[in-house]
This record gives structure tokens, sequence and C-alpha cells, in this order.
């Protein structure tokens, strides 16, 4: 089966997009401010959290190509409005948490986040197994993420 010069195009235009919310997240470092803070337990060493966000960027960016790739226009709509929610909600979260030390609003935020994943894991589903399990993992770091952001908040009110 040959690949089409579109179709690898459309995979890193999916990719790129997956890609923005880490692009705008790095704008706001964590800084002595994070550094601080009270930690939860579990909370991994700073080097995790660039490595895991890459790899479920990257997974999150196959993912929409997969969907994009199979379904019909009408059953885009829902899909293609979710992950476009799921991106919007995982950029707000660093702005909210490092960069204004909102730390309640970004627990709002991720949570919010994690219920759009779970959404989009369901309309991606339906249409592609395969494309709805790449997102698996992400939200299980997600949720795992909400964890911590919760820790941190209960411990440095």
């Amino acid at each position: 089966m040959m690949v089409s010069v579109k179709e690898v195009m459309t995979l890193i235009l999916f990719v790129v997009l997956a890609f923005l919310p880490g692009i705008v997240g790095s704008q706001f470092e964590p800084g002595a401010w994070y550094t601080g803070l009270a930690k939860p337990p579990l909370t991994p060493p700073g080097f995790v959290f660039p490595v895991a966000w890459t790899i479920l960027y990257l997974l999150t960016g196959i993912s929409g190509y997969l969907y994009f790739s199979t379904s019909s226009k009408e059953a885009k709509t829902a899909g293609y409005t979710v992950f476009a929610a799921n991106l919007i909600l995982n950029g707000l979260w660093s702005f909210l948490f490092f960069g204004e030390h909102l730390i309640g609003w970004a627990l709002l935020d991720i949570a919010a986040l994690a219920s759009v994943i779970a959404l989009n894991i369901y309309f991606f589903s339906k249409v592609r197994t395969a494309s709805g399990v790449l997102q698996v993992p992400y939200l299980a770091w997600v949720l795992f993420a909400a964890y911590l952001n919760a820790g941190l908040y209960i411990l440095n009110r």
C-alpha cells in the first residue's frame, strides 16, 4: 500500500496541532514559584514531564489523523469539536497553573480536560478503535496530573 504525500502532510498537520498546547505551555515555565510549593506523594522528577508530554502529543496527533482519515464528514463534526476543546483546555492549564499560579482554577480546567479526553476516546473509538485507544495513555496521564494538581492545591492553600 502506497502512502500519498497528502496523507503524510495530513499526519504532520495533526501532529503539529497536537503539539500546540505544549508550545503554549512552554511559555510558562515552573520556575522558583513551583519549586517552592509543597508536593504531593508520587510527584515525579521534573525531567519526566517533557518526556511524557512529547509521547502523549505524538499519540494524540496520530489518533487525530486516524480519525480524520477514516470518518465521514457527518461523524467528524462532534469528534473534531471535542478534539479542539481538548487542545484548548490542555494549553489553558499551563497558563492558569504556571502562568497565573491559579492552582484551583487549573484543577477545574484539568477536570474538564479529563472529561473531554474521555469524550474524545468515545467519539474516536466509534469511528476507528485504534484512534480511541491511542488516547487512553493521555487520559491516564491527565488523571495522574489531576491528582498532582489536587495535591498541590490542598498542600499549598
